[in-house]
């Protein structure tokens, strides 16, 4: 089943030069908007208590994808899943890639990391992330990257994650005020 719709999809490649470019550059390079996503939350000006609290959710979101990434390498450890091009000498694949570990996608555990944190704090900023990490993550599966279950466990892993960090960002107040008070006030809130 799984390799049937990988299949179908992986078969949208090839037929146009630039549906080929937007698939590369959504399966590649999308993940490296979550730097400036992320460092203007961190430093986006405002009243210090909602100033603060995206900086906590901001920690979060790098947090939850480091715990994410971890519990990834881990599965991917246990649980080895050869990627559809190396499975398959047939598939069409769009960007070079080791043959590595294909379960879990690391760019989907990321992706729905940010995207978990961020729905956590708002709703419209997290469900664009999370429908960006899903667009990433198809781009992927067509490119011939990974399986459809690859971006699925990403995908709850990171999910879980990212919402449960956010969740739990009430702890680093505390800390974070005490840090306001001895580093400037551009650098961190204390709100």
């Amino acid at each position: 089943m799984q390799s049937s719709v990988e299949g179908f999809l992986n078969a949208l490649t090839g037929r146009s030069g630039v549906t080929d470019a937007v698939l590369r550059f959504t399966a590649s390079e999308v993940v490296i908007i979550l730097v400036p996503v992320l460092v203007s939350l961190w430093f986006w000006p405002g009243p210090k208590a909602p100033r603060a609290e995206r900086q906590r959710v901001a920690i979060a979101a790098v947090f939850s994808a480091g715990v994410a990434l971890m519990v990834g390498l881990l599965i991917s450890r246990v649980y080895f899943v050869a990627r559809p091009f190396a499975a398959d000498p047939s598939v069409h694949l769009l960007i070079p890639h080791a043959p590595d570990a294909s379960m879990p996608s690391d760019h989907a555990l990321m992706m729905f990391a940010a995207g978990g944190a961020l729905l956590a704090w708002d709703h419209r900023a997290g469900l664009a992330t999370v429908l960006l990490a899903a667009a990433v993550g198809f781009a992927r599966v067509v490119a011939g990257l990974h399986w459809p279950t690859d971006v699925l466990a990403g995908a709850l892993i990171g999910g879980i994650a990212g919402w449960s960090s956010a969740s739990a960002s009430f702890v680093l107040a505390g800390p974070q005020r005490r840090l306001a008070g001895r580093l400037p006030g551009w650098l961190i809130s204390g709100g």
